[in-house]
């Protein structure tokens, strides 16, 4: 992440003929103009938010201190600020979902379970596919008296996530079981 946006950063102030040979000469003016440009080109604020955390995230590893708490280059003052962390995904219909779960159960009872856990537990779609690596921890996590599945394999970076299951006792414990 941080390497494209260096090269989209470096390819953005060469096109504006700012030479910039490191980061310690970059100014409180070159990330405005960067920021300005990236809003023109449509880029969603939150975006560019995310980008901005990164840039500061630079800065501060490369000992820019004063430029990464700048009043300048805040969201605010960037115009950045007033957007929604809310995700804007959502899960498909029911119906949907059983049709497709029916044609996946024909072809393959694999597929069809790991549907079902993302569906179930709200998996993405990598953390679905690569949950067969967690199944043996899972099963242990179940047996618990409050259950959490500890999702690693398939997660952004790595990160543990975990998922209260505290609504498949009563739905899908009776219903499906853990495939060995």
């Amino acid at each position: 992440m941080r390497r494209r946006f260096a090269d989209r950063l470096g390819a953005l102030l060469l096109s504006l003929n700012i030479q910039v040979k490191s980061l310690s000469h970059l100014k409180a003016k070159h990330v405005e103009q960067y920021v300005d440009a990236r809003l023109s080109q449509g880029i969603a604020k939150r975006t560019v938010q995310n980008e901005m955390a990164t840039l500061r995230n630079i800065f501060r590893m490369a000992g820019r201190e004063k430029l990464e708490t700048s009043p300048r280059l805040s969201n605010q003052t960037l115009g950045l600020s007033g957007t929604s962390r809310a995700g804007t995904k959502q899960a498909i219909p029911d119906a949907t979902f059983q049709v497709v779960y029916q044609k996946a159960l024909e072809r393959d009872v694999g597929l069809a379970v790991t549907l079902k856990f993302a569906r179930l537990l709200g998996l993405c779609s990598q953390e679905a596919v690569q949950c067969s690596a967690s199944l043996k921890s899972w099963r242990k996590q179940l047996a618990q008296p409050e259950p959490k599945l500890h999702v690693v394999f398939g997660t952004k970076g790595g990160r543990l996530t975990a998922y209260s299951v505290f609504f498949l006792r009563s739905n899908t414990t009776r219903n499906a079981r853990l495939p060995n």
